[in-house]
């Protein structure tokens, strides 16, 4: 057997292994959980008040138009410039309005809610 020396006894792989290395786990299961419950805060419902998001530049006479066209009925202009807030009268009114040019949809809350009255004290 081998005298042992001072540098194999006292080497430990932990030692040079950053901190951050140990946390990744942590913080990629936290991305996970956090990404996770916007999906689900932010899923549109099958029929009813939803968001519909089109494409940046759509003015709200197109959106009106394409939300009527494709059977919803618009409800009011939300908080962000690309976004209407539409009614749904059936499940299939998601499916037609993408396919109309909508990018997505999404519940009508948080940041594509629409926009609240202020009061004027």
């Amino acid at each position: 057997m081998p005298p042992m020396t001072v540098s194999t006894a006292l080497h430990d792989d932990n030692v040079s292994t950053p901190i951050t290395q140990g946390l990744l786990p942590a913080v990629l299961l936290s991305a996970l959980v956090v990404a996770a419950g916007t999906a689900a805060f932010y899923a549109p419902p099958a029929q009813g008040e939803m968001a519909v998001v089109f494409p940046f530049g759509t003015d709200s006479k197109t959106a009106y138009a394409l939300i009527l066209a494709e059977g919803g009925r618009f409800v009011s202009a939300s908080q962000i410039s690309n976004v209407a807030i539409a009614y749904a009268p059936d499940t299939g009114f998601a499916g037609r309005i993408r396919a109309s040019g909508a990018l997505f949809t999404l519940a009508a809350h948080g940041l594509c809610a629409p926009p609240t009255p202020t009061l004027q004290g």
